[in-house]
């Protein structure tokens, strides 16, 4: 006698097969987007982009051409690479200025930022 399976279970090459669904494409790009965290790593990219038109619109030219917003740290501080050692000790001394003014305005992202990390870099 032979065995009935259910409609949706088959029997190819002696195995059973069982027909699924497609998942839908949205619901796959969500979850990986929620394990990826890629709307925060957004939201950081965006502060990021930020800092050239802070620092455009706050101090000179010069200093906004010899700095870029690199990374941010563990403790979520934002990492500023800065091209010359004179521009970098320039900001040492209006750091405490800068930090303040740039955390108020940064606030509408919904992120938490520590501070501002000044970085010699080339």
């Amino acid at each position: 006698m032979k065995k009935e399976f259910p409609k949706d279970i088959e029997l190819k090459n002696g195995r059973i097969f069982v027909q699924r669904d497609f998942y839908d494409i949205t619901e796959v790009l969500e979850s990986m987007s929620k394990k990826l965290k890629l709307d925060e790593k957004k939201k950081d990219f965006n502060i990021m982009l930020y800092w050239k038109d802070f620092i455009l619109e706050n101090t000179s030219e010069l200093i906004a051409k010899n700095t870029f917003a690199h990374r941010f740290t563990k403790d979520r501080k934002l990492v500023i690479g800065i091209k010359s050692a004179v521009i970098a000790n320039e900001l040492q001394f209006i750091k405490n200025i800068i930090e303040k003014e740039f955390l108020k305005e940064v606030q509408e992202y919904d992120r938490e930022i520590t501070g501002i990390v000044f970085e010699l870099r080339s």
